[in-house]
């Protein structure tokens, strides 16, 4: 069969079928998508390891630092190392965006033209565009998350007087809901991206219908989840190794013991966390392909729907 049939995006497939399709056509694509988009994930990885190191070199030492620093130093101390980490958090989820639109770009050019197309130039090519558009369908998803963590913040305070075990197992039922009402977003949110026309509306469209599809969506987020996380792991192990033997010497340090790393050991941590994150970086766009899929298979579906009854209501006539 032809690879380009083969991969055509309206098509039924079932979950199995979506996942294979959405990696394959991720591989297929990659040399174009690597060759737009280096230079931003280059962008990504350094903002990546900029947010751990400060993570793991201010913002951990300071609960140690809690009986050793009166009451009002450690006070300003915790509002501008968190407000600066805050900073640093909002250049990481900004790079993780731009990063993730090459991905969204190659699926427009994927849906439009059958193919992904290489780019004009070796030091990479954006798409306004498409970014434009994720990055509001973005800021509208945080929205809903922050929504949905307040809801569940707002339970543990509440039922502050329940028992514990009682507390996080409410805490986890209510999670656990919202995470499966909050799923279908991940249809209507390539939806709102990959429409012909774009809304600054909530990306909500088909909501419904990809409530009625929720197990679809739960297999190919849980498995492509799954995978990712795995090769994530395995791809930042010897960064995760060199942060560990880090975060111990600090904290031996600030009870009075002697460094036990040297000077350099910090950038060289540095540094292979930020190549070890550049490569984590496509690891994680190839988790939005098999989604793109799932978005081919329930659109199909509902044009063949809306199809079969114009059929029907001619028929009548």
């Amino acid at each position: 069969m032809n690879s380009n049939t083969d991969l055509a995006l309206f098509r039924p497939r079932s979950s199995g079928g979506a996942i294979s399709c959405g990696y394959r056509l991720y591989t297929s694509a990659f040399r174009s998508i690597f060759r737009a988009s280096w230079p931003v994930a280059l962008v990504y990885s350094l903002a990546t390891a900029l947010t751990s190191s400060y993570f793991i070199a201010h913002v951990m030492p300071l609960a140690e630092m809690g009986t050793i620093v009166d009451p009002e130093t450690m006070y300003a101390l915790w509002r501008k190392t968190i407000a600066e980490w805050a900073a640093l958090v909002v250049l990481f989820w900004a790079a993780s965006v731009v990063l993730a639109s090459y991905g969204f770009s190659a699926m427009r050019q994927h849906l439009l033209t059958g193919e992904v197309g290489r780019p004009a130039h070796w030091y990479g090519q954006a798409d306004k565009h498409t970014l434009g558009r994720l990055a509001l369908t973005a800021l509208w998803l945080l929205l809903f998350g922050a929504l949905a963590a307040g809801v569940v913040g707002a339970m543990l305070l509440l039922a502050g007087k329940m028992q514990l075990t009682t507390l996080y197992a409410g805490a986890a039922v209510v999670g656990a809901a919202l995470f499966f009402l909050m799923l279908p977003l991940a249809f209507t949110a390539y939806r709102s991206v990959l429409a012909k026309h774009f809304s600054l509306l909530p990306p909500v469209g088909g909501y419904l219908q990809g409530l009625s599809h929720l197990g679809m969506l739960f297999v190919v987020v849980l498995v492509t989840g799954l995978f990712t996380l795995l090769l994530t792991v395995i791809c930042q192990l010897p960064a995760i190794i060199l942060y560990a033997a880090n975060i111990q010497s600090q904290l031996g340090v600030m009870h009075g013991d002697e460094p036990g790393m040297p000077q350099s050991m910090g950038l060289l941590s540095f540094v292979v966390f930020a190549l070890a994150t550049f490569i984590q970086g496509y690891i994680q766009l190839s988790t939005l392909f098999p989604l793109y899929y799932v978005y081919g298979t329930l659109t199909k579906e509902s044009e063949d729907r809306m199809e079969a009854r114009a059929n029907m209501n001619s028929a009548a006539i």
